[in-house]
């Protein structure tokens, strides 16, 4: 169980050696969160423990204003993070990769030129047409040019062609460019198909993207997801992680991390665990496309002790 609640665990090893160094006895006090206000406004956890003198020390909790109004940080022992994590998606779910070959301005230039090529068959076709007609010849309208067309986009061939040499120069110059095109347009999508994309890098990427969102089911994100209210992040716990009417996306460790293997998926965690889970449980080609988010913008965690303590500045130089 080293994936659960790994920082605890961490601090509490160091801050046993301080109570050792200080030839102090050790008594441990359990509680099931780190400390937030209640509806009523009372403290609960660790920092209710501190604040009734019940505790000296706890264990690793995040800065937030409220607490440090009511304790004092000693030290940081250890770092941590808490991230949403995530496969960069298939750039076929994000972009409409059929476009994405070429540029704006080739795809114009094909479109000029193929525009050029069919004004040019027409008036070739017409005064074709008025030198004399052949079964196999085009008759000067746009059908038979636009059938023409079709077959050399398409890469089939035309029943139907000129039969002097200016046509024929302006057909064989349309097919030879339209084949050079066709080929780079096929491998260019083969790559694309199985590209990620690098289009998901912060918090409004996001929310506009079609990930999935959830967070690990610990006290810290259902407070944070609630507390944050700017525009981007409001959005993105209403519209993704708890939406109206449905059940909010929180999920055990381990549930989380498989979710975020089988792709399309973004997990609110802590990095530490999280990465030890992916390590034990990936593939090595599935470790390579993984992306970080920040959410919180948190500071590394602190031991937090009682207000004014006697004991602060012996933990601090200890």
């Amino acid at each position: 169980y080293l994936h659960q609640d790994c920082i605890t665990k961490m601090s509490y090893a160091v801050v046993s050696i301080c109570f050792h160094m200080l030839n102090a006895t050790e008594r441990l006090l359990f509680t099931h969160t780190w400390g937030y206000k209640d509806k009523n406004g009372q403290w609960q956890g660790i920092v209710d423990h501190l604040l009734k003198k019940d505790a000296d020390l706890g264990t690793l909790t995040i800065f937030t204003q409220e607490r440090m109004d009511v304790v004092d940080y000693i030290a940081m022992v250890g770092t941590t993070a808490v991230r949403f994590v995530f496969r960069e998606p298939p750039l076929s779910y994000i972009s409409n990769i059929f476009t994405l070959p070429f540029s704006g301005t080739v795809w114009l230039a094909i479109f000029i030129c193929v525009l050029g090529c069919s004004i040019f068959l027409y008036i070739a076709s017409k005064w074709e047409a008025s030198m004399g007609m052949h079964p196999l010849q085009l008759d000067g309208s746009w059908a038979d040019v636009l059938i023409l067309i079709i077959g050399a986009v398409l890469q089939q061939g035309c029943t139907l062609e000129p039969r002097y040499g200016a046509g024929r120069c302006v057909t064989l110059i349309l097919f030879i460019a339209l084949t050079v095109l066709y080929a780079a347009y096929s491998a260019n999508i083969v790559v694309l198909l199985r590209a990620p994309s690098s289009s998901v890098r912060s918090l409004p990427d996001l929310l506009n993207s079609p990930l999935k969102l959830g967070a690990s089911d610990f006290e810290y994100n259902r407070y944070f997801f609630k507390k944050l209210n700017d525009p981007i992040r409001k959005a993105i716990y209403e519209k993704k992680i708890a939406p109206k009417g449905k059940q909010a996306n929180f999920y055990s460790m381990k549930d989380g991390v498989e979710r975020i293997r089988k792709g399309l998926f973004a997990f609110h965690m802590e990095l530490n665990p999280g990465y030890r889970l992916i390590q034990e449980t990936y593939q090595e080609d599935e470790k390579c496309d993984l992306v970080e988010i920040d959410y919180i913008n948190e500071i590394d965690p602190w031991v937090p002790g009682q207000k004014r303590s006697p004991f602060k500045d012996l933990f601090k130089i200890k």
